[in-house]
């Protein structure tokens, strides 16, 4: 997928508008015998904060791998942290990959640099230039993973999760959508740009998708293979977690390792991204199917602790964990979430279009 950046020259006030009118688009866990765990809350169509908070009956620590104490609140205006150097392009013809050039050298005007818009307007047609100045209005930064698929017209179409910085919506990331066509004289030229479904509406661009939820995954397969035994110096923990889950891990696996206690099960997971906060955080919603064999066991006896209870034939547990991209691989940050939820199994409405 095709990411570049463009970098603004100054910082300006964050714009509120929510819409525009021109142009149409082109198509802890806590250890508890019985406690339960506070209902998820999730704030408007996307969730500006994931809070979970424990409500315990049995007291104890909480664990790092169910829930966690503390609530988490992710701004979702965060503006972009943006690379020095683009993504490589990854197209399935070469017409396509001009297509995209087009459609980035067209987004590339809204940084106002010198020269910028000139190089737009012979990419794109007139209207169109006009269109993304009077939308962009002040110079900005703009992370663009266009996606052509060709029509059957010849006509090449474009899909479009954008970082906008400074955003000009309460999300960091604008869906938009767009058409490239080959003018009389073999150019390629951007004659559709507007905002998906003409409003400015978060997205989640489809690369951050899948290597996020490859890394969630990831985190869940080597869980185990830390956990029992209980070894808080597994070099899979350093690459499955970070900041906080890293270091409520390694605490809660001294202190089962010194009890000689292992935690087992690995659970079902149904995963989807919720919010993207920045070109480094988002937010994935899993409800799970939990496994039977879920639990702290002594490694004595093989029997559960009485930390946790058997699971109940069925159980679904919400998971609501933020990811975070650290030395080139997207890790858990922190999980908060609740056992025995009445959840649905991904894909739900919840979940962020992916462009």
């Amino acid at each position: 997928m095709d990411k570049d950046v463009f970098m603004v020259k100054q910082a300006v006030t964050q714009a509120s508008s929510a819409s525009i009118g021109t142009g149409q688009p082109s198509r802890g866990r806590r250890r508890s015998p019985g406690g339960g765990l506070r209902r998820l809350s999730l704030v408007g169509a996307i969730a500006t904060a994931v809070v979970v908070g424990a409500a315990c009956n049995g007291g104890g620590e909480a664990r790092p791998d169910q829930s966690s104490t503390s609530a988490t609140q992710a701004n979702a205006t965060t503006s972009p942290s943006t690379s020095a150097n683009p993504s490589t392009t990854t197209s399935s013809s070469p017409d396509e990959a001009a297509a995209a050039t087009a459609w980035r050298t067209l987004w590339n005007a809204a940084t106002r640099q010198p020269g910028t818009e000139e190089a737009a307007r012979k990419a794109a047609d007139t209207a169109v230039v006009d269109r993304l100045l009077a939308l962009t209005r002040e110079p900005r930064a703009v992370t663009s993973s266009p996606t052509p698929t060709t029509q059957t017209d010849g006509r090449i179409a474009i899909t479009d999760c954008a970082f906008v910085s400074p955003t000009l919506s309460a999300s960091a990331t604008i869906g938009f959508v767009g058409a490239v066509a080959r003018d009389p004289g073999g150019t390629w030229r951007v004659t559709e740009f507007a905002p998906r479904n003409a409003q400015l509406q978060p997205c989640a661009p489809e690369e951050m998708v899948e290597d996020s939820i490859d890394g969630y995954r990831s985190y869940w397969d080597k869980r185990p293979l830390y956990w029992d035994p209980a070894d808080p110096t597994s070099p899979l923990i350093d690459e499955t977690a970070v900041d906080k889950r890293l270091a409520s891990i390694r605490e809660q696996l001294s202190a089962d390792k010194a009890a000689n206690r292992a935690f087992r099960g690995r659970p079902t997971l149904h995963p989807e991204v919720i919010e993207v906060h920045s070109s480094t955080e988002l937010v994935i919603l899993d409800c799970q199917l939990q496994d039977p064999g879920w639990g702290v066991y002594d490694r004595s006896t093989g029997e559960l602790t009485g930390e946790s209870t058997p699971v109940a034939p069925g159980r679904r547990d919400l998971r609501s964990t933020v990811m975070r991209l650290s030395n080139g691989r997207w890790k858990v940050a922190d999980i908060q979430g609740r056992e025995g939820a009445t959840c649905d199994f991904a894909p739900t409405t919840q979940a962020l279009p992916v462009l």
